[in-house]
Formats: C-alpha cells, structure tokens, sequence
C-alpha cells in the first residue's frame, strides 16, 4: 500500500485528469473499439490474433478475481481514498488489474504483431506495445483502485498469453479454416469460468456483483469460441471496400453492438442469466451476425 499512499500525497486536479485519461486506454470500450476496426475493416487475421489473447487472458484474470476475491484498497485499507471519478471503473475484486490486463492484450499483441512482419521501426512498436499499458497499470494505481501486486499480475497474465498465441499464428500464416478441436477447447474453458463463477455465487462464497464479470467473460469466450469457428469455415466475409462503405459499415455495426449491450439490460434485465445472454449475443453479433450482413452488402454493392 506504500506505493498507493505515495501516489494518494501527490495527487492534483492536473494529475487526476492526465491519469484519468491514461486510464481510458485500458477501458472495454476502446479495447471492443479496436477489435472492430481490424475485424469488420482492416486486418480479420489480426483481429483473431488479438482475440484469443484478450478473452484467454481476460478468462484468466476473472478466474483468478472469483477464486483470490481480493478486496478494492480502500476497502482494506478504510483511512485510503481513491480518486472518485475512477471507482465507478472499478467493478469487482481487485486482483489481478482488468484494465491493465486488458490494455497488455491490445497493445501488445499489436506490438508483437508488428515485430514479426519485421517492417521498419518494428522494435518502436514493440516497444509502445509494452510501455503503454504500463502506463495503463500506472494510472490504477495512481487513481487509487488498485495495488502494484494487481497491476504485475494483470500485465504479465496477457504478456504469458499473448506470446504463445503470437507463436500459433506466425506458425499458420495461410491457415483458412478453424479448427474444432480448438474452438471447442476454448468454449469449454469459458463455460468452466462461469460455472466456477456460478458455483461461487450459489454457494455464499461470493455475490452476484463482485462475481458479474467473470460470469460475463465466460459468455463472452463461449460467443468467440463459436463465433471464430463458424466465420471462419462458413462465412467468410470482405473486410476490403470504398472509404465511405468502411465509415458505414464500422458505425452501424457499432450501434447495433451498443444497442445490444445498453438496451439488453432494458429487454433482459439485471441478474447473471441476463448478463450472461446479453454479453453472448454482442460477441455473436460482431462475430456472425454483422459479418453475414456485411458479405450480403458487398455482394449486392459488386454487383452494381
């Protein structure tokens, strides 16, 4: 707690916003932002890679929340004040960092990404992809919402995974189809996460609000899992087409994914089954729906 206490003497108005903003690079919405951006328009390949990195780390790190359920620092600590704006951020247990994890999945799966095409400037990039988000980690624990023990396990979580998921790809570079074996894996281990989850919350462990997150991350990698399987080997959709359909294409599929993840909780519900079902179907939707949408857009626009 020395380092947050230390971090709690220096804080001004100035400081609060700088970090407030680093903050912002490890937040879901830029992170879901990005992953479609490259899988709608830009890069599928890479899309995947980043993928299986987020959602096998953020497993991880649920995992690890709902079995260690360490408590926020100034629950612990009771004399310690987080900075305010930040503690609607910090959703569940403390241990490991999600945001910190979830910035080391992006940034340095890019990173890594850029290193082994070997383009110039590459260990620039390499570099960025891991000093930001130990910014990011930084920025938790300037806020106050988390320690240093969080923040080193969340960065070096996705760091474990994103390096053998890098390895798996550069090993494939043309591979067009899924694998079952794979997908089906991946589907289980997510299921496993909520059941564990679940279990927890049933039992009187844990409660259904610290527990939320690792429940929707389960649904979330069940949705990939299919979602990455069935693209893969039955869809098939252009990420290619004019600027001005790209522009369309990334803003409607945003609204549709937004809708889905604010207007499920008017349609659903509160509760674990909602927020489980509302997470499945906005991965689905970016993963399948969207795209199928997509290929029939591209499909009628050539023909014009």
């Amino acid at each position: 707690m020395s380092v947050l206490y230390f971090f709690e003497s220096i804080r001004t108005t100035l400081l609060d916003q700088l970090f407030t903003a680093l903050t912002f690079f490890g937040e879901e919405i830029l992170i879901l932002t990005v992953i479609c951006l490259l899988y709608w328009c830009l890069d599928k390949r890479l899309a995947y890679q980043l993928c299986f990195t987020y959602f096998l780390a953020g497993l991880g790190a649920q995992c690890l929340k709902v079995l260690c359920r360490i408590p926020r620092p100034w629950v612990l600590h009771t004399d310690f004040q987080p900075v305010d704006t930040a503690i609607p951020t910090a959703t569940g247990y403390s241990f490991p960092s999600g945001h910190t994890q979830g910035a080391t999945a992006l940034y340095g799966t890019l990173g890594l990404a850029k290193w082994q095409t070997h383009a110039s400037h590459r260990r620039l990039f390499l570099l960025g992809g891991l000093l930001l988000p130990a910014l990011v980690g930084i920025s938790r624990m300037y806020l106050g919402v988390h320690t240093p023990q969080d923040v080193i396990t969340g960065y070096l979580l996705s760091l474990a995974v994103a390096l053998p998921v890098s390895w798996y790809f550069a090993k494939r570079p043309k591979k067009d189809t899924a694998s079952l074996s794979l997908a089906a894996l991946l589907f289980f281990f997510s299921a496993l996460v909520s059941i564990v989850a679940v279990y927890l919350i049933h039992t009187g462990v844990t409660n259904a609000v610290l527990a939320s997150d690792c429940c929707k991350a389960g649904a979330a990698g069940m949705a990939f899992a299919v979602g990455w399987f069935v693209e893969k080997n039955y869809i098939r959709f252009p990420t290619t087409g004019p600027l001005a359909f790209q522009a369309a294409k990334l803003l409607l599929g945003a609204a549709g994914a937004l809708l889905i993840k604010s207007g499920g909780k008017v349609l659903l519900g509160e509760g674990i089954p909602a927020d489980m079902l509302r997470y499945f179907l906005l991965v689905i939707w970016v993963m399948i729906l969207y795209p199928i949408l997509i290929k029939a857009a591209d499909k009628r626009m050539r023909k014009k």
